[in-house]
C-alpha cells in the first residue's frame, strides 16, 4: 500500500504533455525577448541573496571577535574614591 501513493503522484506528471513541462525560456529559445529580463531577474535575487549572506556572516564575525577581547573593568570593581 506504501508504494501506491508515490506512483499516484507520479501519473500526472508521466501523463502531461511536453509542452507543459517547460516555456520557451527555460528551455533556450531564442526568438524571446522575455529572456534577458528573466536572466537579470535571476542574477538580481542571487545578489540579494548574497549580499544577505555576506552581512550576516560579517555580523557572526563581528561577534566571534568581539568575544575573543578581554572584558572591559566593571565601575562599581574600581575604587574611583582612592586618589594617588
Amino acid at each position: 500500500m506504501n508504494t501506491l501513493y508515490p506512483r499516484l503522484i507520479a501519473l500526472p506528471f508521466l501523463l502531461a504533455p511536453k509542452s507543459l513541462l517547460a516555456c520557451a525560456v527555460c528551455m533556450g529559445g531564442s526568438d524571446s525577448n522575455v529572456r534577458p529580463a528573466v536572466n537579470g531577474a535571476i542574477f538580481l535575487m542571487l545578489g540579494f541573496i548574497g549580499t544577505m549572506l555576506t552581512g550576516v556572516g560579517g555580523f557572526a564575525l563581528y561577534l566571534f571577535r568581539r568575544s575573543k577581547l578581554p572584558h572591559p573593568p566593571h565601575e562599581q570593581f574600581l575604587d574611583l574614591n582612592d586618589q594617588d
